[in-house]
């Protein structure tokens, strides 16, 4: 009692608003149940809230055990936040979880968090509400017939996907578009789930590009979806909008992502990444392994303003790949089926 006058009489003079305890569990361990009780309720809700202190009470919670302390901890506070470590297809997720919060709304109940050098960072799905979308300004594919085809192009700020089965040339076309944004002096992002950056950069010179003419605005990164949970993902492309400013961002290889991740939490990524991409108005080209003429379904294509679909045909004994354009919100668009063929390293659209 004489040590809480002591730090009344401390508070008054430096005028304090908020207390930190790390960790409670080690006070309240030397006492019984009741002196703990006593403790933090003449200490923490009658000896503080008068002076308008905010406390902040950190407890340890033995592995595998929901209770915290004592028990009667979670009744004498106002907000309960739990941390807690996840483990979930291989991966480690940080989880917080608000088990309480008297007087405020909550939202939701728990949120995945990443530790980044800036602190902790809270995975929050974004709002549908935000600013930002498509522009009637346009942004050239680098490849013409896929231009006419797109009424003159893709209009800046939308999400395009582009689906199709391995081989038809989503990669190809995908790099056409990084490539050229890359020419005309835009910075662009190049995300690979699938091929390594080398072999990405040997694509890149296999289509007559002198990569070293356009290395300072075409930033390539290969990642593995083993190593990234939702939220770690979702804050690693934020940093990299934040560090680069980019107006051109292609996601290669998205279905990689849905093999590692939940279809409800994949779409949620898919979803927050874009409304991001619109937030800062840049054009984001995501390709994704499915064949949507035979109907596979493909949950991220609600998600696109622009939907273009590759596939194969036969026709006697040859296999032609094949390109057409389901949709382009807010603009016209050919809807007639092109043939697709690649020559020296490029995409042509006959």
């Amino acid at each position: 009692m004489q040590h809480h006058k002591q730090y009344l009489q401390r508070n008054r003079r430096n005028k304090a608003k908020r207390l930190v305890i790390d960790s409670i569990t080690s006070i309240l361990g030397t006492f019984s149940i009741k002196e703990a009780r006593a403790f933090l309720h003449t200490n923490v809700l009658l000896g503080l809230k008068p002076y308008n202190i905010t406390s902040l009470l950190i407890a340890d919670l033995p592995w595998g055990k929901e209770t915290i302390g004592y028990g009667f901890e979670e009744f004498l506070a106002d907000t309960i936040i739990v941390l807690k470590l996840e483990e979930k297809r291989g991966l480690t997720r940080r989880v917080l979880e608000i088990r309480k919060n008297r007087g405020a709304p909550t939202p939701r109940v728990s949120y995945d968090f990443v530790i980044t050098k800036e602190g902790i960072k809270l995975y929050v799905p974004l709002e549908a509400s935000l600013s930002g979308g498509f522009t009637k300004e346009r942004a050239t594919t680098g490849i013409p017939e896929l231009d006419k085809m797109l009424g003159g192009g893709i209009l800046r700020g939308s999400v395009v996907l582009i689906s199709g089965p391995s081989g038809t040339g989503k990669t190809l076309i995908s790099l056409s578009f990084a490539v050229e944004g890359a020419k005309r002096g835009e910075k662009v992002i190049y995300i690979s789930f699938e091929e390594p950056r080398d072999q990405i950069k040997t694509v890149i010179k296999n289509m007559k590009v002198d990569y070293s003419k356009i290395k300072d605005n075409l930033h390539i990164y290969a990642l593995s979806p083993r190593l990234f949970t939702p939220a770690a993902l979702y804050s690693f492309y934020e940093e990299l909008v934040k560090k680069h400013s980019p107006s051109r961002v292609i996601i290669d290889g998205a279905s990689a992502l849905s093999r590692h991740y939940e279809e409800e939490e994949y779409l949620e990524l898919i979803r927050n990444i874009s409304l991001l991409s619109k937030l800062h108005r840049i054009t984001l080209l995501i390709t994704a392994l499915s064949n949507i003429i035979l109907l596979e379904e493909i949950g991220v294509s609600t998600i696109a303003d622009v939907l273009i679909a590759l596939w194969f045909d036969t026709q006697g004994d040859k296999i032609r790949k094949k390109i057409t354009v389901l949709k382009q919100r807010g603009s016209w668009h050919d809807i007639r089926q092109r043939e697709l063929v690649i020559e020296d390293g490029k995409v042509k659209i006959i």
